[in-house]
């Protein structure tokens, strides 16, 4: 069922962007924001499609921006659109007498966002950001990261739905455009803390109780951010943290966007997006070392010499007979200084971080001995030789770890990328088990 937006229906006169020029037209704005437009022509392509719409509602200054949403043509004569839509004087009069031999087109289609900029406020920039994320259960998960105040605040007479959006100071004077160029980012890093991905739906730019500016975006599609699983690893701030917490948000998602370095971090969020909508417990294993591996890059703890490391050592152990003693020292002298310290570091502060409050049954050994031997096989094309030994580790567990292992694993690497790329100190999470269902 689709959101009413809006208490009621508009119409106006409003400019059309078309084939690299502007042009007037009636426009109708439903109040779940489907848009119907007159023109006085023959349109029956999507290639005709208008791309922006601007208009006025009252003091608001109206944007409408299309998507990839399906389009539906109708055609009528001037005097049929005269008559069923009962124009005014001032729609008679938009177009020149000629146009009223054309054929009118009718074009109806759901614009991907829709802006509402208040007229004397077009320049100004908001003191504080709100936006809501969908799924609602996501948004509720993040909202005390943001704001203790959980009571929806309300929004202009014109809009029919209540603000439940996660606010924050806009200490880098983000103006409606600067938002909307790291809202990708940022909402990319939330769904670290939420459990599953999210969208944004909603933005509010408020000087303190006024509301200057609003954004909605139309979600197409609901189902695409259900998870397949019944529970996900969710990583939660500790209470102290919070009051810091979307400062230091902030601060990294304009740190990276001026740095450049946002479409990488992007990369190795698409593949926590992965992790997060796994069903499959072997998926889930599998895609958080991917991840681990790529963080790993990301923050330079080269791990290239491990594979080299061990194949040398197989060959050691499984064929001395078979190499002279020079060609035992040579390969000896070949085996590589590894990092693989380095990373088990992170791996460790992450554990602790997991069975701080005890939601999983996680020994340390036995996670980091099944990890180190999952980032030296499994994605170095070992994967059937290896599979075996590791089946047999994990079958040696108590029920609880082999349970929870899957978990285990996600929590490990989604918390080594909120270390990474966000910076927080893994003393300053905590992993729950959430339920998606």
């Amino acid at each position: 069922m689709m959101t009413n937006w809006l208490r009621l229906e508009h119409r106006f006169i409003g400019l059309v962007s078309r084939n690299g020029g502007r042009e007037p037209a009636l426009i109708i704005l439903k109040q779940n924001l489907a848009v119907l437009i007159y023109l006085p022509s023959l349109i029956d392509t999507d290639d005709d499609i208008p791309g922006i719409v601007e208009g006025q509602i009252d003091y608001w200054k109206l944007k409408l921006e299309s998507g990839d949403s399906s389009v539906t043509f109708r055609h009528g004569d001037f005097d049929t659109l005269k008559g069923t839509m009962q124009l005014n004087k001032e729609e008679e009069n938009m177009f020149p007498a000629e146009c009223h031999d054309r054929i009118w087109t009718e074009i109806a289609y759901m614009p991907e966002r829709c802006s509402f900029i208040k007229n004397e406020e077009l320049s100004a920039i908001p003191k504080e950001w709100g936006i809501t994320y969908y799924p609602g259960k996501s948004n509720s998960t993040l909202f005390h990261l943001f704001d203790t105040n959980r009571n929806p605040r309300g929004l202009p007479s014109i809009f029919a739905v209540i603000d439940r959006s996660l606010y924050f100071k806009n200490f880098a004077d983000w103006t409606l455009s600067d938002l909307q160029k790291r809202l990708r980012l940022l909402t990319s890093c939330l769904s670290l803390f939420a459990g599953a991905p999210i969208t944004y739906e909603l933005l509010v730019g408020r000087n303190d109780k006024d509301v200057i500016c609003i954004q909605i975006k139309n979600i197409e599609n609901p189902n695409e951010y259900i998870c397949p699983s019944r529970y996900n690893a969710c990583i939660e701030i500790k209470e102290e943290f919070i009051p810091y917490f979307s400062s230091t948000l902030m601060i990294k998602v304009e740190e990276l966007t001026t740095k450049r370095e946002s479409e990488k971090c992007l990369v190795l969020l698409a593949y926590v997006r992965m992790l997060l909508m796994a069903h499959y417990d072997e998926a889930k294993i599998a895609f958080s070392f991917q991840l681990m591996e790529s963080l790993a890059q990301y923050k330079g703890i080269s791990i290239r010499g491990q594979f080299w490391n061990d194949t040398i050592r197989k060959l050691l152990k499984r064929m001395p007979k078979k190499f002279c003693e020079s060609c035992l020292n040579v390969l000896k002298q070949e085996i590589r200084i590894e990092n693989e310290e380095v990373l088990d570091k992170y791996i460790e502060q992450a554990l602790d971080a997991v069975n701080e409050k005890e939601e999983f049954d996680a020994d340390p050994v036995v996670i980091k001995r099944i990890a180190r031997k999952y980032r030296n096989e499994v994605f170095h094309g070992s994967f059937f030789e290896d599979m075996a030994e590791i089946d047999d580790q994990i079958k040696v567990l108590p029920e609880g770890y082999k349970r929870d292992l899957p978990l285990v694993f996600q929590a490990i690497a989604i918390m080594m990328a909120i270390n990474f790329i966000i910076g927080i100190d893994f003393k300053h999470m905590l992993a729950l088990m959430r339920e998606l269902r």
